[in-house]
């Protein structure tokens, strides 16, 4: 595992810790990033984002790459995705598909349904790039987010059995129990394939 001292000062601490349902890092451990992105792939604090359908979908599905936020976060590693209460709108779903048609092809397999209120899986977040960062480094996926944060994610899964579950705002941890339930629902899963 490699640290990179993203600031060129001397870090003193390097650790980092949580405080309520938000995610925390102290002055110093937010000026490091983790480089080895096995060691991120195995990570899995329990760490989730809350996303309106049809986005969320997309994300896990792998058609959606990107997520754009207006905040930066330092997380790296495993994020689940959970889909908030509020339910698409044909609309919204029908233009969604078309312009993910137009960005990502015609053979685009888009999901059957969209639910709502539920954990629907995970991605690797292996990077948050300002807007000016992403369209340097991803110039094939710029077309993808406008906002001032966007977050590079990878392999996304997406789970067979959706667990019921209640949004927060930003990046909040999950329940101890259906968290544990989750990674051995993808385990199962992965096991099947």
């Amino acid at each position: 595992m490699l640290w990179v001292d993203q600031t060129g000062a001397t870090s003193q601490k390097k650790a980092f810790h949580s405080a309520g349902s938000e995610l925390e890092f102290n002055s110093c451990r937010h000026q490091l990033r983790i480089q080895d992105e096995e060691f991120q792939e195995g990570f899995d604090g329990g760490w989730c984002l809350s996303m309106h359908q049809p986005w969320a979908s997309l994300l896990v599905r792998g058609i959606k790459r990107v997520e754009g936020r207006s905040w930066y976060t330092p997380h790296r590693g495993r994020l689940w995705i959970a889909a908030t209460a509020k339910r698409p709108s044909p609309q919204e779903v029908s233009e969604l598909q078309t312009t993910y048609r137009f960005l990502r092809g015609k053979d685009v397999e888009f999901p059957n349904d969209y639910p709502s209120g539920c954990l629907l899986g995970c991605v690797y977040l292996i990077d948050c790039l300002s807007q000016n960062q992403f369209k340097d480094q991803y110039p094939d996926m710029s077309q993808e987010s406008d906002s001032p944060f966007v977050f590079i994610c990878r392999n996304p899964q997406e789970m067979i059995v959706k667990f019921p579950i209640k949004g927060n705002p930003k990046i909040w941890k999950l329940d101890s129990k259906i968290h544990q339930g989750a990674k051995k629902g993808l385990m199962k899963q992965n096991k099947a394939v």
